[in-house]
């Protein structure tokens, strides 16, 4: 497998095509273009229309904000147009529209002509002592406070020629010589980074329980180290799409990581994942930053997204995963307060959690189409946040995870710690009504299929907003398997999820389980982000959530049927993930199952490097490790 001998050398190459030094994240991306992504969420250089097969990267390394990449370009003449630079928010929305090409850095400067070049280009051709060349390529915002850049350098033999067409750039040329030898340099004066000390736990791992696998477990094992490390003290969510802080997917990384990351991980996790609830309560769904925030604040938008309603209980889901010193400090525990009273007037006045109203004075361009009226409330609002993620089935929709999961669990939380966080008697005085109001939900939500097993609808929904009842979404998914790692299952709640985890008709592929069952009438496909995909990040849910009601079946003396059952399901598919990640040769963001084989998810929306998949996937590692060593695991 590539890939598996870095495990000795610590070299900042992780795979084939990727490397992590420190907050830089260099590859070829997926259509084989050369990229370099770096703090503030910024592409720092994206070179245009030169095949891989011309670039030969020889040593990648960083300290901090300033990285140098040594290589070559396998060539004595080369085009070297100006390179693609952007922040990476606004690159993702153009590449978009250039969507069905093979080169989208080369459809973009095509398409939008102006648009992702350095803007400000300070001595473009500078020669040094050395009389080597060197082409600065400069980008700066906020006034020019702050800027990130790349330079590249070429030895004194590489002639340097200007050229306008068929692009502007320049013309390379190394007479009497095969190659070009170059040397990258890239940084930027606005560093945010956060040091930390020990990021995982020590544990023991015999590693003859994988077998065959064994040296792929050892290598991504290391390789998510690598990954969350450098997500984590950077502050961002992916290594490439998503370069800053989202607090549903810090926390979730946080969950699932319970017993693999420190608590001084966990606790900075949460802590940044609070550090803009406003005063009333709310959470927040994402911080744009650097050039994209100087461009949202000069025309007086919002830099804070908060259109999502599963954001606020999270903050309470495993509150006592935390260590003591984090409610000790005054601004954490004074958040939680807001978070707290503001769940628990959503609790108390409605009669489910759902999406949104669009405010009046933000245009919701994002989801309309022409034709379209203007839409009252968002398509989105949990962590399902694609327009198409629920079908559009209905003006008002509340989500199974958010009614049946998240608020029972987050006011039981409340209950339990209301003093820890400083709430009064009289703010809980009607705390018991309240969870026993939510906890109904669930009953509500369930359904039965054809066969006879039960499951819980996706939504509750209205198609139109005068609607008297809301009815059901009635399709199988993943995200009972929420229920089952922050809530309890009863037994034949949990054998209806393996029987199903099991099945072709339902989620079941040799990939790993799908997020959406097959046997679903709304006509879900591969093609959507939250159609018939497999996430990592919620099946290491369902593997941790089997795993806890593995545990409850021995203590409660389940039937040994089901005891059995809970431990095939999550022995397969822990196999399944393992074989995947090798085949794939990534822990990525979303995969799909093709002809018994995995594949990436669409080239465009899919990230090889996500906080949430590193975590899960350690989890499913360690799980399997667990089932296969633990003496009383092992008698079943």
């Amino acid at each position: 497998m590539a890939g598996i001998n870095l495990i000795e050398n610590k070299n900042t190459q992780i795979a084939k095509n990727l490397w992590i030094a420190g907050g830089y994240y260099v590859d070829f991306d997926l259509f084989n273009q050369f990229r370099i992504i770096g703090p503030n969420n910024h592409l720092y250089c994206g070179l245009v229309d030169i095949p891989r097969h011309r670039i030969k990267i020889k040593q990648v390394k960083a300290e901090n904000a300033h990285l140098e990449i040594r290589g070559e370009f396998l060539s004595n003449n080369i085009n070297f147009y100006y390179p693609v630079m952007e922040d990476i928010r606004t690159l993702r929305e153009l590449i978009g529209v250039c969507k069905g090409g093979e080169k989208p850095f080369l459809q973009l400067r095509y398409k939008f002509l102006g648009r992702s070049f350095p803007r400000i280009i300070k001595r473009i051709i500078k020669k040094t002592p050395e009389k080597e060349t060197q082409l600065l390529f400069k980008r700066t915002y906020q006034e020019g406070k702050y800027f990130y850049q790349t330079s590249f350098i070429f030895p004194s033999f590489v002639k340097v020629e200007k050229i306008n067409l068929p692009l502007k750039g320049y013309r390379l040329t190394a007479k009497n010589k095969k190659n070009i030898p170059f040397l990258i340099k890239s940084k930027t004066n606005e560093i945010h980074r956060k040091k930390l000390g020990k990021f995982f736990e020590d544990q023991n791992i015999n590693w003859k329980v994988f077998g065959k696998r064994k040296k792929e477990v050892k290598y991504f094992l290391w390789r998510t180290e690598k990954e969350i490390k450098h997500l984590v003290s950077w502050g961002k969510t992916s290594g490439d799409r998503y370069g800053t802080i989202f607090p549903r997917d810090w926390m979730e990384s946080a969950d699932l990581g319970e017993k693999d990351l420190t608590p001084e991980i966990i606790s900075y996790i949460y802590e940044a994942s609070l550090k803009n609830v406003n005063k009333k309560g709310e959470g927040w769904h994402e911080e744009v930053v650097g050039e994209y925030k100087y461009e949202h604040q000069i025309s007086g938008q919002d830099i804070y997204d908060r259109k999502m309603i599963d954001i606020e209980p999270h903050y309470f889901l495993k509150l006592e995963n935390l260590p003591f010193t984090f409610l000790n400090k005054k601004a954490n525990k004074e958040k939680l307060k807001r978070i707290a009273l503001y769940i628990l007037n959503k609790a108390r006045k409605d009669k489910f959690i759902i999406f949104k109203k669009i405010p009046r004075i933000i245009p919701y361009f994002i989801h309309l189409h022409p034709g379209e009226k203007e839409q009252k409330y968002y398509f989105v609002g949990n962590w399902r946040d694609s327009g198409w993620g629920f079908k559009k089935i209905g003006k008002i929709i509340a989500p199974f995870d958010v009614n049946c999961v998240f608020y029972p669990v987050a006011l039981r939380k409340i209950e339990k710690y209301w003093r820890e966080i400083g709430l009064n008697k009289n703010q809980i005085k009607d705390i018991d009504k309240l969870i026993k109001k939510w906890n109904k939900k669930k009953e509500f939500y369930q359904f039965k299929n054809k066969d006879g097993t039960k499951a819980f609808a996706i939504c509750a929904y209205k198609k139109e907003e005068n609607t008297k009842k809301f009815e059901l979404m009635k399709v199988n998914h993943l995200d009972e398997s929420y229920l089952f790692f922050y809530n309890k299952g009863n037994q034949d709640e949990i054998r209806s999820f393996c029987r199903r985890l099991l099945s072709p008709e339902y989620f079941y592929t040799s990939s790993g389980p799908m997020l959406i069952a097959k046997n679903n009438q709304y006509g879900y496909t591969t093609e959507e982000y939250h159609g018939l995909v497999i996430w990592t990040k919620q099946v290491a849910f369902t593997v941790l959530g089997l795993k806890k009601h593995f545990e409850v079946s021995i203590v409660n003396k389940w039937d040994k049927e089901v005891q059995k059952l809970i431990k095939k399901t999550i022995l397969k598919i822990c196999e399944d993930m393992i074989r995947t990640f090798s085949c794939l040769n990534a822990v990525p963001e979303v995969h799909i199952d093709k002809g018994g084989e995995p594949e990436f998810f669409s080239l465009w929306n899919m990230s090889e490097v996500q906080l949430w998949s590193a975590v899960g996937a350690r989890a499913i590692f360690k799980t399997y490790h667990e089932i296969l060593t633990n003496q009383i695991y092992k008698e079943i």
